[in-house]
């Protein structure tokens, strides 16, 4: 979920438990994520919404 203001946006990101018998784990490695935004995130802050931390992001 992406919440945008003037200044920055935050991101949240929710994780459903897909665990079961016949569903094997992830290495718990990253995973690239994609958010589209209502306007360009040009020069505004992008953040974490649990921890305020920046977030590390490329431009596409």
């Amino acid at each position: 979920m992406a919440r945008e203001t003037g200044k920055q946006v935050t991101l949240l990101l929710k994780r459903r438990d897909a665990s079961g018998p016949d569903i094997g784990c992830e290495d718990g490695g990253i995973a690239e994520l994609k958010a589209v935004l209502h306007q360009p995130l040009g020069t505004r802050a992008l953040a974490d919404a649990v921890t305020g931390e920046p977030v590390p992001h490329t431009h596409a």
